[in-house]
């Protein structure tokens, strides 16, 4: 009968380990293999800690570099320069309101007579004779006033000798203004050359292009209506 123990006993009583076993015969015994993850489960990695890699380097914000400061010379330099600018579109603009104001107050010493004819005498003069910028004849009277042996009136408003125009007489003178549409076109031609002038000026000196296309065109309007009805 052949006697048991445990496995301590054997080994006591002389029997080999396993790993003495193996160095003897020349055998490595296989090593356990790490456990895996569970099927289906995904796999957590750290980036920064991937095998073979570096650790990554936080990245720094870039800086915006700050405007150099200007010199007090050429900040004083742009601000004269400013004033400048400033001061000619000023007096560009002074220039341009004169030359309208200049233009309407031309206008409106014979258009108002044209225009506001109650208490004013009224009648037709007969053209006798012509100069260089005034013609001269006899004035007849209409419902209210005095005939006048001879009154004048600007060339440019007649056609010539014999011609018989509507007028009126400027208070205490013996200067007539022609009445009805074409002496009223006729009296505010001053203000159509201002506002050409002024469209000229607002282009070039103030590049205001479309202020300047109005006030070309309505000056235009003026003069134009103005030689139609001449």
């Amino acid at each position: 009968m052949v006697p048991t123990g445990t496995n301590s006993e054997r080994t006591a009583h002389g029997a080999t380990p396993a790993p003495a076993r193996a160095a003897a015969t020349g055998r490595v015994p296989a090593q356990r293999a790490a456990p895996g993850p569970a099927p289906g489960s995904v796999p957590t990695t750290d980036p920064g800690h991937a095998p073979g890699r570096a650790p990554a380097e936080p990245q720094s914000r870039p800086t915006r570099p700050r405007p150099a400061r200007r010199g007090r010379l050429r900040r004083a330099g742009e601000s004269a320069y400013g004033l400048l600018l400033l001061g000619r579109h000023v007096v560009m603009a002074l220039v341009v309101l004169v030359v309208l104001v200049a233009g309407a107050w031309t206008s409106w010493g014979t258009a108002q007579h044209a225009m506001l004819t109650k208490g004013k005498e009224r009648g037709t003069l007969t053209v006798a004779a012509c100069h260089d910028d005034w013609c001269t004849g006899p004035f007849t009277a209409g419902a209210a006033g005095a005939d006048h042996p001879k009154v004048r009136i600007d060339a440019t408003v007649t056609d010539g000798k014999g011609q018989r125009i509507p007028v009126v007489l400027k208070p205490g003178t013996h200067d007539a203004v022609r009445t009805g549409l074409p002496g009223l076109l006729y009296a505010w031609v001053p203000l159509g050359g201002a506002l050409l002038l002024a469209s000229v000026l607002l282009a070039g000196a103030l590049r205001l292009h479309r202020s300047a296309w109005a006030l070309g065109l309505a000056g235009l309007g003026v003069l134009g209506a103005a030689f139609v009805g001449l």
